[in-house]
């Protein structure tokens, strides 16, 4: 009888292993559809990604074209700035909580992307803010010219002279005035005693 005992045990663990082997076989086979899936998804030129989650979703050309001629760039750049809606909702909280500064050291990104991400994905004054301040920007840094230390020397120079030619100009200025009114009030004086002459 223990020879049946050991004979139940013995198929019972082949029927173990048997089981095991089909398991791992179905379970790597799963896993290597899975693999090949992945690997062999085509790469869809409409497929959009949101910059702080991750999250991808399906677009079509149209959405992606209208959406970049809204904002006056490509549909593609566009797509490289695309915010998922929760994460805008939070983005734009976060913002209106903490300001600009604290939000690009959040997210781990400069003060042009926020006002892109906000400008491209929303709809209310966060927008206009950010094209504002875009605005300003670009006046800004058309503006700015980079000028060498003898540069600036030679310009404060010139600056000194003009601030100096200025000075003269008003200074005689009101001298011409202060002349002006003197014979002003010269004729009107002149003008009384003809009336008061011419009265008499």
């Amino acid at each position: 009888m223990w020879w049946y005992y050991e004979m139940d045990r013995q198929n019972v663990l082949e029927l173990s292993l048997r089981f095991l082997r089909i398991a791992s076989i179905i379970i790597g086979v799963s896993e290597r559809n899975r693999i090949m899936k992945n690997k062999n998804k085509k790469s869809n030129p409409n497929r959009i990604k949101c910059q702080i989650t991750g999250v991808e979703r399906i677009s079509n050309k149209t959405y992606l074209a209208n959406k970049g001629e809204k904002n006056g760039v490509t549909g593609n750049v566009w797509a490289s700035f695309y915010v998922s809606k929760p994460a805008f909702n939070e983005l734009v909280e976060h913002v209106s909580d903490f300001g600009f500064k604290s939000t690009c050291a959040k997210y781990e990104i400069d003060n042009d992307r926020l006002k892109k991400w906000l400008r491209f994905n929303g709809r209310g004054s966060f927008v206009k803010i950010a094209k504002n301040i875009q605005l300003d920007v670009e006046e800004n840094t058309a503006h700015a010219v980079q000028v060498s230390v003898e540069d600036a020397a030679v310009a404060l120079e010139l600056a000194t002279a003009e601030i100096e030619r200025t000075k003269e100009q008003l200074i005689d200025k009101n001298e011409t005035s202060d002349r002006d009114r003197k014979l002003a009030r010269r004729r009107e004086l002149y003008a009384e005693k003809k009336r008061t002459a011419l009265s008499a």
